[in-house]
């Protein structure tokens, strides 16, 4: 039975979701990638292999490492069976690069390593973009990949320490609420735990930890978690409804200086389609998933003039010209959209190689 998010008010109780024990693996790449012509296929299965041969380097960032080992866990799920140690060796890797409690030891989430360009350790970075102040500040984005990877590993794993490890960093974001929220029973996540991002409404940071608590909800069979992942995404239906296709939500003291910031399109928006439909996948409610495909629309149908004049960094929903990570987001909805299955089969034919946010990207359809 479909369970339907209402946003004038949603109530969830224990009895609303029924949780299967784990099956046994079903199919393999082959049957994941059946919809795509051949050459695609084999495409999908050289970027697999070379992933799976992949030799893990040192001090990757947690947006790496999150990527991983969402793909390593996604093959994991198909039954493919040298996934699994790939899988444990990147979710051990990830625990142990858990920013920790100075007072407690135990790990409150994930900062922003030196590697990665939207946000360098120590350097304030102006506009919209959140601050970085070190690396003891835990970030949104890193934390929401984090929590998905303890929870993915640790359930398929069934390794303890890694889902007491989810739920710690989880149980510590629950305290990083914005006070001000847009709609009733809303959740806005700050976007870090630092004070000068206390104030901060940006869309993507929100759902990045929504998607952790639901992946952690599901590990779990914690009900609690998927309403927590469910009223976060109410804020996202909100801002869309209210006009905003943009980064920054309503709220963000930003909004109002930033011109046409409800149509700032960009390739966040991406995964925030890819992240949606897997919150959509792990609870079943109808307003998730088509929230994940309007925002899919409207990131892969932008025509505005900045997604048309701006560099495949900004926007690169068109594969033609763009061969980016974002862009393999379109073959996540390619069994609900045709326009996507198009753009996906075009994106594989002219990529020369699959990330692991692409894997992610080309076997979310077929994950249970």
């Amino acid at each position: 039975m479909k369970n339907r998010l209402v946003i004038a008010s949603l109530v969830l109780t224990m009895s609303s979701f029924s949780w299967p024990a784990m099956a046994a693996p079903r199919g393999d790449l082959a049957h994941a990638t059946a919809d795509l012509s051949s050459a695609t296929q084999a495409k999908v299965s050289a970027a697999v292999d070379g992933f799976m041969r992949a030799v893990m380097k040192p001090e990757r960032s947690a947006n790496d490492l999150g990527w991983d080992c969402l793909a390593a866990a996604a093959l994991a799920d198909l039954g493919i069976k040298e996934a699994g140690s790939r899988l444990a060796d990147i979710a051990d890797e990830m625990l142990r690069d858990a920013v920790r409690s100075t007072r407690t030891g135990r790990p409150i989430g994930w900062s922003s390593a030196s590697s990665d360009r939207s946000c360098v350790s120590g350097e304030s970075i102006a506009g919209s973009k959140p601050a970085c102040e070190g690396p003891t500040t835990v970030y949104a984005f890193q934390s929401g990949l984090g929590i998905a990877c303890m929870a993915r590993a640790g359930e398929l794993m069934q390794r303890s320490d890694l889902l007491a490890a989810g739920r710690e960093v989880m149980l510590y974001w629950s305290k990083l609420r914005l006070e001000r929220v847009p709609c009733k029973e809303c959740i806005y996540f700050a976007t870090s735990d630092s004070v000068a991002d206390a104030n901060r409404y940006i869309r993507n940071m929100n759902i990045f930890v929504a998607f952790g608590a639901a992946q952690l909800g599901k590990a779990t069979h914690d009900d609690t978690l998927i309403k927590i992942a469910l009223d976060s995404v109410r804020s996202d239906i909100w801002e869309r409804d209210n006009g905003n296709r943009g980064y920054l939500g309503k709220l963000d003291p930003q909004w109002t200086s930033h011109a046409g910031e409800a149509e700032r399109i960009e390739n966040h928006s991406a995964s925030v389609a890819l992240l949606l439909a897997e919150i959509a996948r792990l609870s079943d409610v109808l307003e998730v998933k088509q929230q994940a495909l309007s925002v899919w629309r409207d990131w892969a149908t932008c025509d505005n003039k900045r997604c048309q004049t701006t560099g495949c960094k900004y926007w690169a929903g068109d594969p033609s010209r763009c061969q980016s990570s974002a862009t393999s987001a379109h073959c996540a909805f390619r069994s609900r959209d045709s326009f996507a299955k198009f753009q996906c089969e075009k994106f594989l034919e002219l990529v020369p190689s699959l990330n692991a946010y692409g894997i992610l990207a080309v076997l979310q359809p077929s994950l249970r």
